[in-house]
Formats: C-alpha cells, sequence, structure tokens
C-alpha cells in the first residue's frame, strides 16, 4: 500500500466548509458552501458557548491508501509509461 494524495480542485467537495469546536467530540457534520455561511454558524455557536473556541475548517487535499502499482511484466519505457498511467488513472 502507498498514500496517495490528491489536491480537491475541481471536485464536488472543493467549496465546502465546515465549523468544528476546539476540544469537541466528534466531526463536524454540517457543510456550508461559502466561508461566509461558515462563519455565520460558528458566530453562532460562539453565542451559546461563549468560552469556547470555533475553528473553520476547508478541506484542500485528501490521503488514503491505494494498492502499490503492479509490476510491468515487460520492462520497455513505453509499457512501463502505460501501465503507471493506467493505474493511476483506477486509482485517480
Amino acid at each position: 500500500m502507498t498514500a496517495l494524495c490528491k489536491p480537491m480542485t475541481d471536485t464536488a467537495f472543493a467549496h465546502l466548509y465546515r465549523v468544528q469546536r476546539q476540544g469537541g467530540r466528534g466531526k463536524a457534520r454540517v457543510q456550508h458552501p461559502t466561508f461566509a455561511a461558515a462563519e455565520k454558524e460558528a458566530r453562532r455557536l460562539l453565542g451559546l458557548f461563549p468560552e469556547s473556541t470555533f475553528y473553520i475548517l476547508h478541506e484542500v487535499a485528501r490521503v488514503r491508501m491505494v494498492p502499490e502499482p503492479p509490476r510491468p511484466v515487460d520492462d520497455s519505457p513505453a509499457h512501463v509509461f502505460e501501465a503507471h498511467a493506467n493505474w493511476v488513472n483506477a486509482h485517480g
């Protein structure tokens, strides 16, 4: 297995924001479409919990484990390139 890091540009998740309470348990579940909406929610929550600190989170990349690419049978540069390209497209 190897780690694959993929920037979140041009995806459905690239423009979502979440608000997390410092020391809060669990995940920030509500997704906000804009920074302004997340900031509004953070200020609302601050009114309920004035002793707390809230973070506005924005996903910029994902890192996940993927299987190692298979070793090419033919070691010619064209075959190695094609095998790697097929693996990248499959695990993208």
